[in-house]
C-alpha cells in the first residue's frame, strides 16, 4: 500500500493524493527495490519501525526511546496514516517545537504542553535505517 499526500504552497488545493493498493504509482516504481525495513521491536503488532535520525532545522536531535527492544541512540516511528495523532518520544515534540520562533513550553498541574505560533514553521527531517526518507514542514 502506498498513500502520497500533496498541498501547494498557497494551501488553497488540496488535489494530487494518490492512494494504490498492490501496485506502485508509476512516478514512484524506484520504491520497489528500496531496502525493506523490519518491525521494531520485532515482536510488535503495529508498523513500528526504528528512527535513525532527526532534523530540526538542520540540527540533529538526540533520539532516545523507551521502548524495550529499541536499539541506544533511535527511536520507535509508528507508520501509521490512519491516525492524526503523532506517537514520538517528549524529547523529539521538544525538539521540534522549541526549534519554532514564539513556542512557549507551559508546565503546569503536572502536565506540560507546547503553545505555538499559528504562522510558527520548521523544516523537519526523518532517517530510518540511517537513510533520510522524508523532510517535514511543519507549519
Amino acid at each position: 500500500m502506498a498513500l502520497a499526500l500533496e498541498r501547494t504552497n498557497d494551501n488553497k488545493d488540496t488535489s494530487g493524493g494518490i492512494i494504490t493498493i498492490g501496485e506502485y504509482d508509476p512516478r514512484f516504481k524506484n520504491v520497489s527495490g528500496a531496502t525493506k525495513y523490519p518491525l521494531a521491536p520485532s515482536t510488535s503488532s503495529r508498523w513500528t519501525i526504528a528512527l535513525s535520525a532527526m532534523q530540526v532545522n538542520g540540527q540533529n536531535a538526540t533520539l532516545k526511546s523507551a521502548v524495550h527492544g529499541a536499539k541506544k541512540g533511535t527511536s520507535i516511528a509508528l507508520i501509521d496514516s490512519g491516525t492524526t495523532l503523532a506517537y514520538i518520544p517528549s524529547n523529539a515534540v521538544d525538539a521540534i517545537y522549541r526549534a519554532i520562533n514564539g513556542s512557549v513550553h507551559i508546565h503546569t498541574n503536572g502536565q506540560t504542553f507546547w503553545v505555538v505560533p499559528c504562522l510558527g514553521q520548521a523544516n523537519v527531517s526523518f532517517s530510518f535505517g540511517f537513510v533520510n526518507l522524508m523532510l517535514c514542514y511543519i507549519d
